[in-house]
């Protein structure tokens, strides 16, 4: 039974620990331009066009058409394929 208590308590730590202000999952790529772009290379688009949310304030449907152009430079540059 203890185990099971000290299970829950540190799965609730751990799940807690990834939350940011808000209760919003912290991304694993930093606010950056490069952040923008590894999180495009690592197929992540959706967190990309939130990061550049982000850094830009702008909005959704500008950074969606911002992500693209930049993943768009990157399929030219080679980078993505």
């Amino acid at each position: 039974m203890k185990f099971l208590i000290i299970a829950i308590i540190v799965g609730l730590f751990i799940v807690l620990g990834r939350r940011g202000i808000g209760g919003a999952v912290q991304s694993e790529y930093p606010p950056t331009a490069e952040g923008i772009r590894a999180a495009i290379i690592a197929n992540r688009k959706i967190e990309a066009i939130k990061l550049y949310r982000q850094l830009h304030g702008t909005d959704l449907k500008s950074s969606k058409e911002a992500v693209e152009r930049i993943e768009s430079e990157l399929r030219k540059e080679g980078v993505l394929f």
